[in-house]
């Protein structure tokens, strides 16, 4: 197959608007070829789940009549079905969304979106999760094209490409965890995740004999919330980026292993069992 061969999946099923958005923006990309692989059904909040029994695959198609593979499964099910029996050779690329909600900070780790994602790049394939603000009226083409301008670019430079992926012994991808508020954004910013919320402290609430009851006091983040007329301009996180109108941008990887510390371990290979 000549050109970038681009699979796509989601979480939301294979027939969500979202997913219906981002198919055609992808196609009407020259030398772009798209295989949709998608859950048959909602998987939102699926995270990382595989099925470990027997599950069907059927033909399908999108919200607006694009081919697709529907999985009776989660949407890493999707990408590994894809990536180990669909495909002889990998794709270029996997772009997972249009999610109806955003995905940020450590909400990541809940995210069927981001874990299909996450699936690809651990098996060497570069990945997009693109997530769009709740709305009463959802927008999916601002993201949709904004993630098309991202595969553009994929096509288009080949140093693009290469960076994103890792080097080293195991060949691994990147996954750029994109959210676009429920505004016109007002640019672009590439930031680390945030955290939904942080303990600060405690309070004493109470006393009895032995027994002391305790409440923490928590700072609550808000994927939520996003000022409309912001001029706040410095943001330090994703979730600071979303909340102020700005399509946040995370670089993610798969691995937890932080391989600039096994060094500092050895001496763990001293002790005794």
């Amino acid at each position: 197959m000549t050109g970038l061969h681009v699979l796509v999946t989601n979480d939301d099923g294979v027939d969500a608007p979202g997913l219906d958005a981002l198919v055609r923006a992808l196609s009407a990309l020259r030398g772009v070829h798209l295989t949709v692989v998608a859950p048959t059904t909602n998987q939102t909040g699926a995270s990382g789940t595989i099925t470990t029994t027997e599950f069907d695959v059927e033909a399908a198609t999108t919200a607006g009549g694009n081919a697709a593979t529907a999985v009776a499964g989660s949407p890493s099910d999707c990408v590994l079905f894809g990536l180990r029996q669909l495909f002889t050779e990998p794709p270029a690329l996997v772009v997972a969304g249009v999610n109806e909600g955003p995905n940020l900070a450590d909400f990541v780790t809940m995210s069927g979106t981001v874990a299909a994602a996450l699936a690809a790049a651990r098996l060497g394939v570069p990945a997009f999760a693109v997530s769009a603000g709740l709305a009463p009226r959802m927008d999916y083409a601002a993201p949709a094209r904004f993630a098309a301008s991202l595969v553009t670019r994929c096509r288009d430079d080949a140093a693009v490409r290469s960076g994103m992926l890792l080097s080293g012994t195991r060949r691994t991808g990147i996954v750029l965890n994109v959210n676009f508020p429920p505004i016109p954004a007002r640019g672009v910013r590439v930031l680390p995740l945030g955290r939904i919320a942080d303990v600060t402290g405690y309070t004493r609430r109470a006393e009895s004999g032995t027994r002391v009851t305790w409440e923490p006091v928590i700072v609550a983040g808000d994927i939520t919330r996003v000022h409309h007329d912001s001029t706040f301009d410095a943001p330090s996180t994703d979730l600071e980026a979303f909340n102020h109108g700005f399509v946040a941008v995370t670089p993610l990887v798969p691995d937890l292993t932080l391989a600039a510390a096994l060094g500092r371990f050895g001496f763990v290979e001293d002790l005794k069992p």
